[in-house]
């Protein structure tokens, strides 16, 4: 297991693989990429219900390894989805899950990730760290679980989120 300075030191890669997917955000996978009307249907259907459903839907496919799913959940259609096979795309889906994927944390997720807030403004949202569970621990409480150090306490993720066509999707990432 990394040291703690080096697995917060590595979370700031996740914004370089966020751009690496074209649409603010990361995957990877050893399979082929999906195509394009794929990636629509299935950020269509993982995300139709609402905002709380797309972001734990992309959580669990995360935790689950599904880099390639978790890709085509934050695609736009349209989006060229060789992207997901970049190797930084890849790191960045591996540091999500090394961060989230702690003690205490059943893999795959046995019971749904869940959300208890969103900021609205009309077709863009944020969730932050906190605000999303894993088997009763926030992604905020899990990224430091180990971690040591000035100002760890004071490291936030917010997941952004974007409504296209009737869907939500995660967009992107904010690292503070």
């Amino acid at each position: 297991m990394p040291s703690s300075g080096r697995r917060l030191a590595a979370l700031p890669v996740l914004a370089l693989g966020l751009a690496a997917c074209g649409t603010d955000a990361p995957a990877a996978s050893s399979g082929p990429a999906a195509s394009p009307s794929s990636a629509a249907a299935s950020t269509s259907s993982a995300a139709a219900a609402g905002p709380e459903d797309a972001v734990s839907t992309w959580v669990t496919a995360v935790l689950r390894e599904e880099y390639q799913k978790a890709c085509e959940l934050t695609a736009s259609p349209g989006d060229d989805l060789s992207k997901c096979s970049s190797p930084t795309a890849a790191r960045t889906f591996k540091s999500l899950h090394e961060a989230w994927a702690k003690p205490g944390v059943t893999l795959p997720p046995q019971a749904p990730v869940k959300v208890s807030t969103t900021t609205a403004g009309g077709d863009a949202m944020s969730v932050p760290d906190t605000a999303i569970t894993v088997d009763g621990h926030s992604l905020h409480d899990l990224m430091l679980i180990g971690s040591s150090g000035e100002g760890v306490g004071n490291f936030h993720l917010t997941l952004k989120l974007e409504q296209q066509d009737g869907s939500w999707r995660v967009s992107g990432l904010d690292l503070k």
